[in-house]
């Protein structure tokens, strides 16, 4: 895991927060993280939601421009960013670690 990978994880925005994106006029709701190497965050428009497979979007932490509201943190979020910091890279299933962990 490189050094920028590790800032990302450190500073992960929460679930449920409001952000807006480089070049998307629209608020986003992050709802959740992506662990493909492409992409950082899922989301969707904000008010409008997740109402088609179409209406989500994957971004990067700097495509994120403004946090206009951070979703819940507590120690749940800590613990989910010590697995991932934990997570050696060539662990290809991090999204079991995630959910099983």
């Amino acid at each position: 895991m490189n050094d920028i990978e590790i800032e990302k994880i450190k500073n992960l925005i929460p679930i449920g927060s409001i952000v807006r994106l480089s070049g998307i006029e629209k608020k986003v709701m992050i709802t959740g993280y992506i662990f493909d190497g492409k992409s950082d965050y899922l989301g969707v428009l904000w008010p409008i939601g997740d109402y088609s497979d179409e209406a989500k979007l994957g971004f990067n932490t700097n495509d994120v421009e403004k946090i206009f509201f951070r979703g819940y943190e507590n120690l749940e979020l800590e613990k989910l960013k010590n697995i991932l910091l934990d997570t050696d890279e060539t662990d290809n299933n991090k999204e079991d670690v995630v959910t099983n962990g």
